[in-house]
């Protein structure tokens, strides 16, 4: 897993740059906007289904990403071959949109879904984990598999997990 930065020469534009799926994947991060930026969790996350290719096989597979943020997870799994919806809270959806385009457009077997979806007011903040559990009870059937990344926190976020 190599991360490097370049600041753009021709634009003012800087992004970041990731090697997963056999390829530089190029992240633009939004310092005005709490989820438009890249939590470690998710280069975690995409590590993980990178290196265990054979074991979770995402070839034609439906993936629903919530609270996409940057879009490095539906970059990578749309990649490998996943039927992706990526997810997030309005004021997140242009930059997320721009990635998962700028990084997807013409390599991937299915074109991602970009579109809002609000379950909570934070990521992760106690008094929304309910919701992000409805959620997570409405979008799953018998044969759902959850991938879930987070770095533990707080008392609140790691009795959900046990929960979860």
């Amino acid at each position: 897993m190599r991360r490097h930065f370049r600041a753009s020469l021709i634009k003012t534009e800087a992004w970041e740059g990731y090697e997963f799926a056999d390829m530089e994947i190029k992240i633009t991060e939004s310092t005005d906007c709490y989820g438009a930026v890249l939590w470690p969790s998710a280069m975690v996350l995409c590590h993980f289904l990178d290196t265990h290719r054979e074991e979770y096989n995402l070839m034609d597979k439906n993936i629903i990403e919530l609270g996409a943020g940057t879009g490095l997870g539906t970059i990578v799994t749309s990649v490998l071959g996943a039927k992706v919806t990526s997810t997030d809270l309005p004021d997140v959806l242009s930059n997320l949109r721009h990635n998962v385009n700028r990084n997807t457009r013409g390599r991937c077997r299915h074109e991602p879904c970009v579109t809002e979806l609000s379950w909570g007011n934070m990521v992760y903040a106690d008094p929304y984990l309910h919701k992000l559990m409805e959620t997570f009870m409405h979008l799953s059937s018998d044969d759902t598999i959850i991938l879930w990344a987070m770095r533990f926190r707080l008392d609140p976020e790691n009795s959900f997990v046990d929960t979860f």
